[in-house]
């Protein structure tokens, strides 16, 4: 019978115990999966944006290769997965390697790339620069916004699955038989049934959970940490600027591809192209257009990608529709952002989970008296005068509740969850630091959005000039300019930040020191 009694005494402490363990799991699972629902769903917007905006600007070139972007937007899918390892540089290289070999083709389709020259436009791609400076900000951009995207999700599954192990633990002895002091031996004592005073209830739990409430540093630690992670993950770093601009910038790129094409062409023939291979492909280009001649005398120098303007009720269904797409996109993006707020706020709520454990249980009415007069003191009905000790394992030397019985066992529990928990808030506080400090280069031209509908307007149809690189891209004059231009912003910048500061004069001087010598070197 005394068996039975510890048995299910013990079973209802450890089971509510339990339950608020779930509870803390659940609101980080159910918050992941929400968090990535959303992400999903304003990537698929984006995909949508992109699909609707090329299908009506370029028309079948585009229809007939739509596989490369759907392939691109289900490479960023598994960012929505916290196992996901492939890296933001792999995509974007991916995607413009094979958009450069394809826009080649469509530019010169007399001309045959076999397997041995499209290896050798990737190799020289970082040479040509067919696309300038797009991939590169793209690169920046997704960056900034989906690293610590994927370390938010990867970092909460693992929290979820370590706080898996206090679902599966036992009570010590000592613990078992003061449960069964504190709730069953009224009883015995007793005409009627008296509920264990307050203070002898928490003196009990804090015994039992002496080892869980040793965890409650490092949660603490992680929670801080995870709350920082989510409070940098807005401005440049959020998944608004990291999606929004995508669509313009690689139209943005395939312009600035065409706005170099003769240029391109000359180049990669005399680069990847044999001699014999370049005479084949003149004496192609010579037949067919002969042929053409003879048919309508009248043949175009390769082809070109015109942009599909349609009749002006075209033009205004398109700025239509692009607005409803943008409000869609905007309205996610706010619900995104709340659903991160929101779990920022609970999960600072659980704060010293693990040492309010004896309070949260003791509070409930299933276990104790709401006072602590005229209620079981584990002897008699009355007054409980004990103090009530402090959490953790060494406090419980002084625990009245197993005084003259032997030395409380520490049975080491949790220690490897110590250990992962306090490691896990140390890589989570690390990225967050390093999120905060990344000054990433904003000297690069703010992308003008309304010039791609600005441009539907053209009677002509042709494309405008995308990046403003053109063929002076290895110009060194117009380098160094740009370059002298960003030192005086440096020195400007240097100037206000250490007067800011508060730093010496000596600090300042060798400053200017070291740019000074920069500048000598750019005039030579």
């Amino acid at each position: 019978m005394e068996l039975r009694i510890r048995h299910n005494d013990a079973r209802a402490f450890r089971g509510a115990v339990e339950d608020r363990v779930i509870v803390l799991r659940h609101l980080l699972h159910s918050n992941l999966e929400r968090m990535r629902t959303h992400f999903l769903s304003s990537l698929s917007t984006c995909h949508t944006h992109l699909d609707t905006m090329f299908n009506r600007t370029y028309g079948r070139y585009y229809q007939q290769n739509r596989e490369i972007f759907s392939k691109f937007f289900r490479q960023l899918q598994s960012f929505s997965s916290p196992h996901s390892v492939m890296p933001v540089e792999l995509m974007v290289d991916n995607l413009f390697e094979e958009l450069y070999i394809t826009l080649y083709q469509l530019l010169n389709p007399l001309k045959k790339v076999t397997p041995e020259v499209q290896r050798c436009m990737k190799e020289t791609m970082e040479e040509m620069r067919p696309f300038a400076e797009v991939p590169n900000r793209l690169q920046d951009g997704l960056r900034r916004g989906l690293e610590g995207w994927r370390a938010l999700l990867a970092h909460l599954d693992e929290a979820h699955s370590i706080l898996g192990v206090f679902l599966n633990t036992t009570l010590p002895d000592q613990c078992q038989t003061g449960l069964a002091r504190m709730g069953d031996c009224s009883l015995c004592s007793q005409s009627e049934p008296t509920k264990p005073c307050l203070n002898m209830c928490l003196n009990v739990a804090k015994g039992c959970l002496a080892e869980w409430a040793e965890v409650d540093q490092q949660w603490d630690q992680l929670v801080g940490s995870l709350s920082r992670l989510i409070s940098s993950l807005g401005g440049p770093h959020s998944l608004q600027s990291a999606f929004n601009p995508l669509p313009v910038q690689i139209s943005e790129a395939i312009m600035t591809f065409q706005d170099k094409g003769a240029t391109l062409t000359n180049k990669v023939l005399a680069t990847c192209f044999t001699l014999d291979e370049v005479d084949t492909n003149e004496n192609q280009k010579r037949n067919f257009y002969r042929g053409k001649r003879e048919v309508n005398g009248n043949v175009k120098n390769g082809m070109e990608m015109r942009r599909v303007n349609g009749n002006p009720l075209e033009r205004s269904k398109r700025a239509v529709w692009l607005r409803h797409v943008q409000e869609q996109a905007d309205g996610s993006w706010r619900m995104l952002q709340q659903i991160i707020n929101a779990f920022k706020e609970k999960l600072t709520l659980t704060r010293g989970f693990f040492k309010k454990l004896p309070n949260d249980l003791c509070d409930e009415p299933q276990f104790s008296s709401s006072i602590n007069e005229k209620c079981w003191t584990g002897k008699h009905i009355g007054n409980y005068n004990h103090e009530v000790v402090k959490d953790g394992t060494t406090a419980q030397r002084n625990n009245p509740e197993f005084l003259g019985k032997a030395s409380f066992e520490y049975r080491g529990l949790f220690i490897d969850e110590r250990l992962r928990l306090g490691m896990l808030a140390a890589r989570v506080r690390t990225i967050a630091e390093q999120i905060a400090g990344k000054n990433f280069d904003n000297d690069l031209p703010e992308l003008d959005e309304k010039r791609i509908d600005d441009e539907d307007e053209s009677d002509e149809g042709e494309l405008e000039e995308a990046s403003g690189d053109g063929e002076d891209d290895h110009q060194p004059r117009s380098h160094k300019n740009k370059d002298r231009t960003r030192i005086q912003n440096i020195e400007t910048n240097a100037l206000e930040h250490t007067s800011a500061s508060g730093y010496s004069r000596f600090s300042i001087f060798y400053i200017l020191l070291a740019l000074y010598f920069i500048r000598q070197l750019l005039s030579c």
